[in-house]
């Protein structure tokens, strides 16, 4: 057994909504003008019409609610999206920076390598030549 009081929002019936929401676990119905309970979950199971439907609060109906809700769910959705989308394609442009630097790099040392291969061949040529010279051949 629970000794949670049982409220009974019947009890507002005819009056207005916002003397049947001061009670979190009751909901109105402006159509009928008749103030009913949800069950434990806050879930409301009724016949009055959505746009006629007020839960925890008088300013929005529950259509309005629900579409306040799709509408920042979307939003959300969409501003994850925009920041995956952003840092993929910031992940790709680096990537892709880097390999062009590495690139460059790789390239500036094979250059320096080939400077200097080409130096020593030459210093190979100006011995031969000059033994050549010495010797007469």
């Amino acid at each position: 057994m629970t000794n949670t009081p049982t409220v009974n929002c019947g009890l507002q019936n005819g009056t207005n909504c916002t003397t049947c929401l001061e009670n979190v676990m009751c909901y109105w119905c402006d159509e009928s003008s008749v103030c009913s309970n949800t069950d434990f979950f806050g879930l409301v199971s009724t016949t009055c019409p959505v746009q006629d439907l007020f839960i925890t609060q008088c300013v929005l109906n529950g259509l309005y609610s629900i579409i306040v809700i799709v509408a920042a769910v979307l939003l959300l959705v969409g501003v994850f999206l925009c920041i995956c989308i952003t840092c993929c394609i910031c992940c790709c442009w680096c990537r892709k920076k880097k390999r062009y630097f590495t690139e460059d790099k790789e390239q500036l040392q094979m250059d320096k390598l080939q400077d200097y291969k080409h130096e020593q061949r030459m210093e190979r040529e100006l011995k031969r030549e000059a033994l050549r010279d010495k010797y007469a051949i």
